[in-house]
């Protein structure tokens, strides 16, 4: 009798050691009781020179989410998406993200090229919105001051412009250093153009893509934007030519000295073209002056003419509006609106000085 009640009293243990050992498994004492490791997949990322790609893990298991970074290398081109075995990541507010498969991952990156546009939202001079021809696409990095760029607008009665910009490098023009400074046609309040002015004191050397978009407040329909690479550099070369004015003078009876003058309306800070260019104590000979100036290709210049007095004060003639060569393909070599402007290099314009003169 006392050896059946030990034998009960030994199954007895068995039995509670037993339900013990189940609870626990039950209850995740042992998430992988045959004591072999999680299956994890491999993560890798596709070689390539224009980007890099960083996931947060190497490996994973599947379910889980893994995040990756993204980052262009290629100026030129721009991220439109990124993708594990071919279908397209998440993206996230700091990149993008996946959730693992069963499967290893292989991670690349979708690309887009730059392309120019300096015209947009129509066709040739009648275009919405153009990148002005006087621009120059590399600007200086000084102390202080603005770099400018210009734009001509053929909206229809547009008195409100809307206006976003986005730069492919921020440590090279940052969006908050553009400020936009509209134009207006003569005596109206419509616009025709506008000015940005970048602060070049938030400017750093190096390339970005700006992508410039502008909507007319008025008609909405009437949008278009403007991609263009800009070079920040220490200082801005720019093409001279050198151009030949003859003033004829068969207007004026008096023998004096005269003065030109000539200021660069399209002058770009920071570039070793001449802002001012200054000619005195001018002599006529057979009733004309001639003068040789540096132009810079694209821009536009005021001139001045002046008879220089005894006492030294300037009396400043008008000027009649030339044409010369040229052609309406290419332009021609003109005085025209107050502006002078050149299309040829080492060409000679003549002008006649009126009696008339001006302040």
């Amino acid at each position: 009798m006392k050896n059946r009640k030990k034998l009960f009293r030994l199954l007895g243990t068995l039995c509670v050691v037993t339900l013990f050992a189940s609870l626990a498994a039950a209850c995740g004492g042992n998430e992988n009781p045959g004591g072999e490791d999680p299956v994890t997949y491999s993560v890798s990322v596709t070689a390539s020179e224009d980007y890099t790609l960083t996931p947060s893990a190497d490996s994973a298991k599947e379910g889980d989410t893994v995040t990756v970074t993204a980052a262009v290398t290629d100026e030129d081109k721009y991220l439109t998406g990124v993708t594990y075995n071919g279908t397209a990541c998440s993206e996230t507010d700091s990149g993008y993200s996946f959730v693992m498969p069963a499967a290893d991952v292989t991670l690349a990156a979708t690309l887009g090229d730059y392309e120019e546009v300096l015209s947009d939202g129509g066709s040739g001079s009648s275009a919405f919105v153009m990148f002005a021809s006087s621009n120059s696409k590399t600007i200086a990095k000084t102390e202080s001051g603005n770099a400018t760029l210009s734009l001509v607008f053929n909206g229809s009665h547009m008195t409100s412009l809307k206006s976003t910009f986005a730069s492919s490098d921020p440590d090279v023009i940052p969006v908050d250093a553009i400020a936009v400074n509209e134009k207006y046609a003569s005596m109206s309040n419509v616009i025709n153009g506008a000015d940005l002015h970048i602060d070049v004191s938030k400017i750093n050397l190096g390339s970005t893509w700006l992508t410039m978009s502008f909507t007319n407040g008025n008609a909405s329909s009437q949008k278009g934007t403007i991609v263009v690479k800009i070079t920040v550099s220490e200082t801005v070369t720019l093409e001279k030519w050198t151009e030949t004015l003859v003033f004829d003078l068969k207007n004026i009876d008096e023998d004096a000295t005269y003065h030109v003058h000539l200021y660069d309306m399209d002058y770009i800070t920071g570039s070793d073209g001449k802002k001012y260019q200054g000619f005195d104590d001018l002599t006529a000979t057979d009733g004309k002056v001639t003068v040789q100036i540096e132009y810079v290709v694209g821009h536009s210049y005021s001139l001045e003419f002046a008879i220089v007095g005894s006492d030294g004060k300037l009396t400043y003639h008008n000027l009649t509006e030339t044409v010369g060569t040229g052609s309406s393909v290419t332009g021609f070599n003109q005085y025209k609106n107050g502006r002078l402007s050149f299309v040829d290099d080492g060409a000679s314009l003549q002008i006649v000085v009126l009696r008339t003169t001006h302040t």
